[in-house]
């Protein structure tokens, strides 16, 4: 392949190839003219032949055309038929799928106006009523938006015309309506929606007026309250819906589709230019196209079905979405036929379990792209009124997605349908585009006239005017406009009422009539002479002189704005600005319409007026007060540019500025939307720094990028966003932009550097030596063999967290300081980082520290021994060991010893070593060494004394120990006394040394040593003696004197004296005393005890009394014996019985009978006998007991006498136990208790003890328990409580019956403490930054220790206390306050515990970041300026940035134009609003000025054009054509524009410089080098030769017969330049019959020079000389000469011409066949004159046919002449090296 510039070398390379070259190119162009004119001329010829048949066979003499008239009014009937098929014609939707359908008119569209007409003839019947009223109240009628976007809503207006509904904030339409009037509006659903139900606001459906198709009309009359209408629509899903993007195009086939819908099974499809109708189970789509395949098994209330969706055949054609409804989305993926199954299941309440399968057909067909778009419709809109374009698509079937658009939305609006809506009078043209993604297929544009609408009459509207010039034009206050001006008629068809109050909507264009019949205010009339009054200062102060009213030329009104609701009749008023014309003054008006803050705004809005006397100047600034940035972002997020300003609201006539004024003027701009393609490199960036957002306006050709870079990351591809059917697009691709933002984001595959590269770190490990010790270093290896170490990086992190690559700089000299480093690579190649880690470590410093001690053992002295001293050891050789130099260590040491043993020193916790102030310790790892001490044993005699301890006791039984001896020891040395047993062996334990009896008294030896410091014993004795106990034996006897009975009287008893309770006397508890004891008497004497001598005392033995041992030796025992007297006495009837009652208290005793008595009077012995049951009897009353209350008893008596009495003496006695009193006093408090939270608790009490009479109060040995409780923790009274529970035990037998008790319980009050002992008070202060919310007080919080229920109160601002603190809130930082808080608690504490807390609102950080420019900016020679800047948003947290809500602005701007570096500049005017309201003190502003570096703009695109300098912006640099050789000086200078057409200026913006001073003579190259300078930069060359001009050499031919003289001719050279010479003769000749070459010769030895020139052409005459007439023989012949090569047809133009003549003398006869009256047919007259169409047929085949065949001879000899040249061309060509034609035609 060869480049543009080679070809164009090649071309140059040779003058006569490039001629050849052109010769062919001739050649073949005239071959293809000849083949055309062939064509047409046999194409004539069978058409007339066949047009003249017809004729001849078909046209009667009689024939005649007419003409017909066409309607003028034709053009308005048109507007007409398309307004009526406005709401009918089946459009295009909003999804742009240019499927296109007949436009068949019905009448539907007339119904359904004639029903809005209907229906606002009602309302406008009832507003005039209203209107007549004196009060006009109104009334708000709102729409509520519904949740689905199932159709579009329109309000039927007072002319019949209907209002789009716009939605508010709220998602409502409002609509002021006057009390009683009707309110009308209709409903259309959208494509596969209908209308289920129209609700008011109280749930009452509203009956359509009419229903149209898809289109429902409501009309709601006599409003008298506030309404709320809801729309509620159904989705339906059918055929219908699924297909209409596919709705053939063809409009004859298409009418038979739009017949067919009525089917609800049936839809007739358009497929690859083929029609089907689909049916219910077989469809038709296009590849990317859908389809929704539904049948009637639908689940409801009854019956639940399940859907099973398969595709049978066909998964590569189709796919389908899951699916269990009946109903799924099918998409034909590839040409070709599916299978589509739906197996249907359910349970059937008659027959069970139910199945079906139903089968569907999809074909799948490629989609047809159209190659021509047909638009159909008016050309003429009415203003403020629509018309609907439809289209129709080439060929049939085909699909596309078609844009419409408007040259001049200000003139009229096209949307998405094709819906156009006249805006100003005038025209504009609009385009439809069809497209396949991005794809331009076809357009095609149509051109629409907006034309006044005469047929509105208008209504009426009061007109005002401003007052003064102060005064606000977009104001409704009746302050700021001046009295009526009477009535004028405004046309507010189709108006935006902004606020529902205001038109500002094209106010102008809708004036239909003026009061007075004009908008000039009458002169001298009031409301002249009060504008002339209110104005005349401002206008005066504008032109800088005095004016008079005859100054004024005239006063005129000027439209600002149309209002309505105003409760006036008429409703409407007209509102005006004032124009005060003077004589040689005009007014200029400055108008913008903003779409950045509104997009769909039309509105001109009034920027500033003034008047100038004429000839001044103007310009907008000055005017307006204001400043229009180039470009700003608007609400859409678009950016908007600066149009410039224009002399008409179209914006075709612009302005420049400063402007000079002479008429009146007003002036009108725009910001038009600009849309963004945004670069998201991802971290990426482009190899020539350009910038990441572009903006280009819609429909604008995009080039997308080149292919970017970023480290460490292998670019993939571009993804896009915003590209309707494109999600991903390659650099170098072209997209036309949407209006729409588009993304396109790089996709990267990460490059790990974990992949690539291995890291290996490096441990240094030193002992302290006092030197700082660096990192090791760590090495990083490739992995693979492909890794790249080139730009690897090891860092290592120092500790304050940075890092470096330098290991020294990370240092360990202490122990301390050792550390492990993090280590990491990175790469400029790949991503990620490799981390390790490496030791660098300080190991402690071994050190010995040597302690003293006493090298040879010490005696025991009781006194301590005590040294601190030590030695510290010095470094070693290698420095490794031992205190380093210049550092001193300490450490505490003490060996001391007191006691016998050896002993170690002893090194404290505190070795510390130090480097001048600094410790150094934690270096070391010292060995401490300690000295060592032994002290031996001395005698102990020296230092202890022995003291005895003798033990003397009386016998008892018990064993008694020998006593405990002391020993004391002046150095305090623990002692052991030892004892000697019996045995000889020793013990501690005097206990083991015991003496029981007497005989056991002994004298111990006792002795003392001590294990520890002495050598040897101390010795003793001491005294164990046990002494006899006395004891008393008493016999037994009688008191008494005792009757006789002639019995004796005898006892043997004896008592033995017990006891007593120093348990010194009396016989040992378990011994026994064995003797014999008697005293007897039968008569009467006195009788005296007598004891035997078998006297003992015996301990207890075992069984059988063995074992018992004999210790009579150990008493001293006195002997007393008992008396007897015997007294004589009456028995016989003489025996008196005397009962002995017991009564007895309760005293867990057992109590006997009480010992009757009886008496005989005869002295004789009585037996008194006792019985409980007369039964059972005994004489020992002693038998018969009570120990308990249940005991008691009453005992029978009888007496008897065994020796001479009968009988008995009976009797009774009472035994009885009676309850025993007893107290329980519960414990209690005698005084009242303060409260502290905790139990007061007692569980105890007192229980009475026995009494000294033994009869109340707990018995000895029996235990009384009962519950009691007194507790209590409130404030308050408490009494103990007893359970019923009380109880007396003996042992485990209850004798709880035998007790009367009596409870008393204790009582317990306790009284309020202090509140601030023990609640603690916690306060909780609260620190937002502002954020616009409300923030309350903090909730504190209370503790009390004895967790009772606590009040916390917050003082208000009114001082009042609150428990909610959120009733104290704090929004801006200004509401900061210090709340007051209190705790009580109304229980148990008496008081407040108080406190405060902080309500703090803190100031808002937040940034304002100026625009600049990221990158540098090329010089353009215009401003760089952006007044944009960026408000931080609110961050996650909310704790900075911009608050939601609320605005920030800022006057800010950064500009620049030449070469240099910039900064912005913010103003002092930072303001924050949230609504109305100034809330910027509640906000810490940071302001970020951009930047702005301007450098040269390159002249040169730089060597690759591939990939041009960045620099570069479209400079062009004209380029020298060569120029021929005139004798001239022809020195060429370069013209040097910017992208704009600016030319450059030489010398300031750049230099010329040649390689040499010769432009006259062809002196080779000349290259000419051009230098940018100043603002810009590169060199550029451009180089031209000056060629020699080219001359021909021609020499004549000439003949004549032989006359033996020879034949010459004349020569010439031609060409030669401003009178130049060379020498040049011809010197052929011929004198022989012959031929002969007429040649010449030529010489440069003139003025002219052989370089200037290039022969171009040489042509050589011939010279003949033929044999003379009369053949003489003598005459010599000469060679016959050379055939000239036969004419072409060009060279014989009479045969064209004769073919052309005989032509048109065939057409003439046709015409004349033509004009025959002869109204027979031609063929059925045999004469021949009349058959001359025929001959006439047959002659013009003939003449074709012998045409054609001369031609074609004469094509085919050319065709071989251009063969033969091309060949002669290419030899020529491969000699010189250069590409052939047919290479070259290739490249």
């Amino acid at each position: 392949m060869f480049s543009r510039k080679k070809r164009l070398y090649i071309r140059k390379e040779n003058s006569t190839i490039d001629r050849k070259y052109e010769q062919e190119k001739k050649g073949e162009t005239h071959m293809k003219k000849m083949k055309r004119w062939l064509a047409l001329v046999l194409a004539i010829a069978l058409v007339s032949t066949n047009a003249i048949y017809q004729l001849g066979t078909h046209m009667s003499a009689s024939e005649s055309s007419q003409d017909t008239s066409v309607s003028e009014e034709q053009p308005q009937q048109e507007e007409q038929d398309a307004d009526s098929q406005t709401q009918d014609t089946t459009e295009h939707t909003d999804s742009g799928q240019a499927s296109v359908q007949e436009v068949t008119p019905d009448q539907s569209a007339t119904a359904t106006t004639q029903q809005a007409a209907d229906v606002q003839q009602a309302a406008d019947a009832q507003q005039t009523e209203a209107a007549q009223t004196d009060v006009a109240k109104t009334i708000a009628v709102k729409i509520q938006k519904s949740d689905v976007d199932g159709g579009t809503v329109k309000v039927v207006n007072a002319d019949g015309s209907k209002s789009d509904v716009t939605y508010d904030g709220n998602n409502q339409y409002a609509k002021e309506v006057t009390e009683g009037e009707s309110f009308g509006f209709e409903v259309t659903a959208k494509d596969g929606y209908q209308v289920e139900q129209v609700t008011d606001q109280n749930g009452t459906a509203i009956q359509p007026a009419s229903v149209n198709g898809n289109v429902s009309t409501y009309n709601v009359t006599d409003i008298q309250s506030e309404k709320v209408f809801s729309v509620t629509y159904n989705k339906v899903e059918t055929q219908t819906e699924e297909k209409k993007d596919e709705k053939p195009e063809n409009k004859a086939e298409d009418a038979t589709a739009t017949e067919d819908q009525n089917d609800a099974d049936t839809q007739v499809t358009s497929t690859a230019g083929e029609i089907h109708e689909d049916t219910a189970t077989e469809k038709w789509i296009t590849v990317g196209k859908t389809v929704t395949l539904s049948n009637e098994y639908k689940s409801s209330g009854w019956t639940t079905y399940n859907h099973s969706w398969k595709i049978k055949e066909g998964k590569e054609v189709v796919s389908i979405d899951a699916s269990n409804s009946n109903s799924i989305s099918v998409k034909g993926k590839k040409a070709g036929k599916a299978k589509i199954t739906d197996t249907i299941t359910w349970n059937s309440f008659w027959d069970g379990q139910q199945e079906e399968t139903i089968t569907y057909t999809i074909h799948v067909s490629e989609a047809v792209a159209p190659t021509a778009i047909t638009i159909s419709g008016a050309d003429k809109v009415t203003q403020f009124k629509d018309i609907n374009l439809t289209y129709t698509l080439t060929p049939a079937g085909a699909e596309g997605t078609v844009q419409w658009s408007s040259s001049n939305e200000d003139i009229l609006t096209v949307d998405s349908s094709g819906k156009v809506t006249g805006l100003r009078r005038g025209q504009a043209t609009v385009t439809a585009n069809v497209y396949s993604g991005q794809s331009l297929l076809c357009s095609a544009t149509k051109t629409i006239q907006v034309v006044e609408d005469t047929t509105v009459a208008g209504e009426s509207a009061t007109v005002y005017y401003l007052l003064d010039p102060t005064k606000d034009a977009n104001s409704n206050d009746s302050g700021n406009w001046g009295q009526p001006y009477g009535t004028a008629k405004v046309n507010v068809t189709g108006a935006t009422w902004t606020g529902g109050k205001n038109c500002f909507d094209n106010v102008d264009q809708r004036v239909i009539s003026w009061p007075n019949g004009t908008n000039v205010v009458t002169r001298n009339s009031d409301e002249w002479n009060q504008i002339f009054n209110n104005y005349k200062s401002s206008v005066e102060q504008q032109l800088g002189m005095t004016i008079t009213e005859d100054d004024v030329v005239s006063i005129t009104l000027r439209p600002a704005k149309i209002s309505r609701n105003n409760g006036t009749n008429p409703d409407k008023h007209l509102d005006c600005n004032v124009d005060v014309n003077c004589k040689g003054v005009s007014i200029v008006h400055y108008y913008l319409l903003d779409k950045s803050s509104d997009p769909n705004s039309t509105e001109y809005v009034h920027q500033g007026s003034k008047s100038y006397i004429n000839g001044n100047k103007t310009n907008p600034e000055t005017v307006t007060g204001k400043s229009f940035p180039t470009t700003k972002t608007g609400t859409d997020g678009a950016t908007y540019t600066f149009s410039g300003w224009y002399t008409d609201q179209e914006l075709t006539q612009p302005a420049t500025f400063p402007y000079t004024v002479n008429s009146n003027v007003n002036f009108y701009a725009k910001y038009v939307a600009g849309r963004q393609v945004v670069y998201n490199l991802d971290g990426g960036s482009f190899s020539d720094g350009s910038a990441l957002t572009e903006k280009h306006n819609e429909g604008e050709n995009v080039v997308v990028k080149s292919e970017p870079t970023r480290k460490g990351y292998k670019f993939t591809g571009w993804t896009v966003e915003g590209l309707d059917g494109v999600s991903s697009i390659n650099s170098g691709e072209r997209f036309q932009m949407p209006n729409n933002n588009v993304t396109i984001t790089a996709n990267w595959e990460e490059q790990k550097i974990e992949d690539f590269i291995t890291l290996t770190p490096t441990d240094v490990t030193e002992v302290y030596n006092g030197e700082a010790h660096a990192a090791g270093i760590a090495t990083a290896s490739a992995k693979k063999a492909e890794a790249n170490l080139d730009g690897v990086k090891i860092e290592y992190q120092k500790a304050d967290g940075t890092w470096t690559e330098n290991p020294a700089e990370i240092t360990a000299t202490n122990v301390a300081d050792s550390t492990t480093v993090k280590v990491r690579v990175t790469s400029e190649n790949y991503t990620g980082k490799l981390e390790d880690t490496e030791e660098l470590t300080i190991t402690r410093r071994p050190i010995t520290i040597t302690g003293d001690g006493w090298e040879s053992s010490q005696p025991y002295t009781g006194s301590e021994y005590k040294k601190a001293d030590y030695t510290v050891e010095e470094a070693n050789a290698e420095n490794t060991r031992g205190l380093v130099a210049g550092e001193t260590a300490t450490v505490s040491y003490e060996i001391t010893g007191t006691n016998v043993g050896t002993y170690t020193g002893t090194f404290g916790n505190d070795f510390k070593v130090m480097k001048d102030d600094v410790d150094v310790t934690a270096n070391y790892n010292p060995t401490k060494t300690p000295g060592t001490l032994t002290i031996t044993k001395a005698e102990i005699a020296k230092y202890v004394t022995l003291t005895p301890a003798d033990v003397t006791k009386v016998y008892d039984g018990n064993a008694y120990a020998a006593g405990t001896a002391t020993a004391a020891d002046t150095n305090g040395n623990d002692l052991k006394i030892e004892y000697q047993k019996a045995d000889g062996s020793w013990t501690e334990d005097p206990s083991e040394i015991t003496a029981t009896e007497v005989k056991d008294s002994v004298t111990v030896n006792v002795r003392v040593s001590s294990e520890g410091n002495y050598d040897g014993y101390v010795t003793g004795t001491e005294k164990l003696t046990i002494t006899a106990r006395p004891i008393t034996i008493t016999g037994d006897g009688w008191t008494s004197d005792q009757p006789y009975t002639g019995s004796e009287y005898k006892k043997t008893g004896y008592t033995v004296e017990a006891a007593n309770a120093e348990n010194t006397r009396g016989l040992v508890a378990g011994e026994t005393v064995n003797t014999s004891y008697e005293i007897k008497g039968t008569n009467v004497g006195s009788y005296t005890g007598t004891f035997g001598d078998n006297f003992e005392i015996k301990t207890a033995g075992g069984v059988l009394g063995i074992g018992a041992k004999d210790v009579t030796d150990n008493y001293t025992v006195t002997k007393t014996s008992g008396t007897l007297t015997i007294s004589k006495a009456e028995i016989l009837n003489h025996v008196t019985l005397t009962p002995n009652p017991v009564t007895k208290v309760y005293d867990g005793e057992a109590h006997t009978a009480g010992i009757a008595t009886a008496t005989a009077d005869h002295g004789n012995e009585v037996k008194v006998e006792y019985s409980v049951n007369g039964t059972d009897w005994t004489t020992d009353p002693s038998t018969i007991t009570a120990t308990e209350v249940k005991d008691s008893v009453t005992v029978l008596l009888r007496a008897s006498s065994e020796g001479n009495y009968e009988g008995y003496v009976t009797g009774k006695e009472e035994l009885t136990i009676t309850k025993r009193p007893i107290t329980i006093i519960g414990d209690g408090w005698t005084s009242s208790q303060p409260y502290t939270g905790s139990e007061y608790r007692k569980d105890t009490y007192e229980v009475e003890e026995t009494n000294e009479a033994n009869t109340r109060g707990l018995v000895a040995g029996e235990t009384a328990t009962v519950s009691y409780e007194i507790t209590g923790t409130n404030v308050g009274t408490y009494t103990g409580t007893f359970g019923n529970d009380f109880k007396v035990m003996k042992d485990d037998v209850d004798v709880t019956a035998n007790y009367n008790p009596t409870k008393t319980p204790g009582t317990l009050t306790i009284t309020k403490a202090e509140i601030a002992k023990y609640v603690t008070l916690t306060p909780a202060d609260v620190t937002k930054v502002y954020d616009g919310n409300a923030y309350a007080a903090g909730t504190a919080t209370a503790a009390d220790t004895n967790g009772n229920d606590l009040k916390i109160e917050y003082q208000k601002a009114n001082g009042s206390w609150t428990e909610d603190p959120t009733e104290i809130t704090a929004t801006e930082v200004k509401d900061s306050v210090t709340v007051n808080v209190r705790v009580s608690s109304e229980g148990n504490y008496d008081g407040y515990v108080t406190g405060t807390e902080e309500l703090t609102i803190t100031k808002r950080p937040i940034k304002i970041t100026g625009s600049g420019w990221d990158a540098d900016q090329v010089y353009t020679g215009k401003e760089y300026k952006k007044t944009e800047y960026t408000v931080e948003e609110a961050n996650v947290e909310n704790t900075r940035g911009l608050v939601a809500g609320e605005t920030a602005t800022v006057g800010y701007e950064i500009k620049g134009a030449n070469v240099g570096s910039y900064t912005g500049t913010f103003e002092d005017n930072f303001l924050v609003k949230k609504g109305n309201k100034d809330v910027t003190s509640n906000y810490e502003l940071v302001k970020e000025e951009g930047t702005l570096r301007i450098v040269t703009q390159s002249i040169t695109p730089g060597p690759d054009p591939e990939n041009p300098d960045p620099n570069y912006k479209g400079i062009e640099i004209d380029s020298p054509e060569d120029k021929v050789y005139n004798g001239a000086e022809q020195k060429w200078s370069p013209t040097v524009t910017d992208a704009e057409g600016n030319e450059l200026t030489e010398g300031t913006d750049y230099t010329v410089s040649y390689d040499r001073d010769d432009f006259t003579n062809v002196t080779g190259v000349i290259t000419v080098t051009i230098t940018g300078t100043g603002n810009y930069s590169g060199t550029v060359t451009r180089t031209y030769q000056i060629t020699p001009v080219d001359v021909t050499i021609t020499t004549d031919s000439d003949n004549k017969p032989y006359d033996g003289t020879p034949l010459t001719a004349d020569g010439r050279i031609e060409g030669l330049v401003n009178d130049e010479e060379v020498s040049f003769a011809v010197t052929g000749s011929q004198t022989a019959v012959g031929s002969s070459d007429n040649t010449y010769t030529l010489v440069w030895d003139k003025t002219a020079k052989e370089t200037n020139y290039n022969i171009a052409s040489v042509s050589v005459g011939t010279l003949t000389v033929t044999a003379p007439a009369n053949n003489n023989p003598s005459v010599t012949p000469t060679p016959p000469a050379t055939p000239n090569p036969p004419a072409t047809p060009s060279d014989n133009p009479g045969v064209l011409d004769r073919v052309v003549d005989t032509i048109k003398d065939v057409a003439a006869d046709v015409q004349e066949v033509f004009s025959s009256d002869d109204g027979d047919v031609p063929l059925a007259n045999q004469n021949l004159d009349e058959h001359k169409c025929c001959i006439l047929h047959f002659l013009i085949m003939l003449l074709t046919a012998i045409l054609y065949g001369f031609f074609t001879h004469n094509m085919k000899k050319r065709q071989k002449k251009n063969f033969e040249l091309r060949e002669e061309l290419d030899t020529e060509l491969v000699k010189r090296g250069l590409p052939t034609s047919k290479e070259q035609k290739n490249s």
